[in-house]
């Protein structure tokens, strides 16, 4: 299908099965993304189509099997198990969509951090192993650059890079700040297809899994970052902050005239200026998984159905289960 500027037009799929409908999502978000999506607001200068489509707001296909990072606006799924939201209805206002996204990173980050406590003590040949990092290179694949008046502002986005570890990176991680720090995430995280390293172009087809755990962050100065860091902490800034508050202020151009009066490029830190009060991002998501780690306590019990047995989920026992899991 395609979406070319007045509706969408399908070649394929079939509009009215779950794929076409999954489909139609995709197309639309490309149609809504300079106006209604954003506030009218417009595409934040340095990204493209793809990057709010996939990833972000196209349904899941497989909504039954998939985990990545996704909101469900377009079925009902009450007689089926996911990890999505059962029904678009879920969402009556921007503080509902906020509360479900803040209790889901209450679980995710929660799960961050019981992995990287579980793998604290592994020999740095293991880390090597378990880990690898995500860094920011220089920008390569499709962006729609916005210009600017001010000819003196100058955007430099970036594009992101998976490599392995090094020995001396690996005998630096030793605990979840030091993994934040030196832009970590797990091993099997797949960029595409069966590709987990190399580099990551501009405008493509990305997803975040919720499992795959990505401790990095990503804070350009001058522009904006790469694809899956972008996708990554836009849906944390919807968690921590809101939709109008946090995800739009960072997916789109809110700021830029702002930015440009000042004689500055609209970039991750100017934004972060504006809506985290002063702090990196890497501080501000210390900051909230250390949220979550002082209410792991407070856990309630919770009964769960896993592969035919019945299993209560304590905090310990998922704790325990972490360090199986990893180990």
């Amino acid at each position: 299908a395609e979406a070319n500027g007045l509706g969408v037009r399908y070649f394929i799929d079939r509009v009215l099965d779950d794929r076409g409908s999954a489909t139609y999502s995709h197309e639309m978000t490309h149609l809504l993304d300079r106006t209604v999506l954003f506030n009218n607001l417009g595409r934040r200068d340095g990204t493209g189509a793809e990057f709010y489509a996939r990833g972000m707001f196209e349904n899941s296909y497989t909504p039954e099997s998939d985990t990545y990072l996704n909101l469900n606006f377009v079925y009902d799924h009450s007689d089926k198990d996911g990890f999505y939201n059962k029904k678009p209805d879920r969402f009556q206002s921007p503080e509902d969509l906020k509360t479900y996204m803040q209790r889901s990173f209450d679980v995710l980050y929660t799960l961050d951090y019981l992995e990287a406590e579980a793998s604290k003590d592994m020999s740095p040949q293991d880390k090597i192993k378990y880990f690898k990092k995500i860094i920011p290179v220089g920008t390569k694949g499709s962006r729609t650059w916005v210009d600017y008046r001010n000819a003196a502002v100058k955007p430099s986005h970036m594009s992101e890079e998976i490599q392995s570890l090094s020995l001396e990176e690996a005998n630096q991680l030793s605990d979840i700040d030091s993994l934040i720090a030196h832009h970590i995430l797990v091993n099997r995280y797949i960029i595409a297809g069966f590709r987990d390293r190399g580099l990551i172009e501009a405008n493509g087809y990305y997803t975040i899994d919720m499992f795959d755990t990505i401790y990095g962050v990503s804070q350009n100065d001058s522009g904006m970052s790469g694809d899956i860091s972008f996708r990554k902490q836009a849906f944390e800034l919807m968690a921590a902050l809101g939709y109008y508050e946090g995800f739009v202020p960072y997916v789109s151009n809110q700021y830029k005239q702002a930015a440009e009066a000042e004689g500055r490029p609209l970039s991750d830190t100017y934004i972060f200026s504006k809506i985290l009060k002063g702090k990196t991002y890497a501080d501000f998501k210390k900051d909230q998984i250390k949220e979550r780690v002082a209410k792991l306590g407070q856990l309630k019990p919770v009964t769960i159905q896993h592969e035919g047995q019945e299993i209560a989920l304590t905090s310990q026992k998922v704790n325990d289960l972490m360090k199986k899991a990893v180990q």
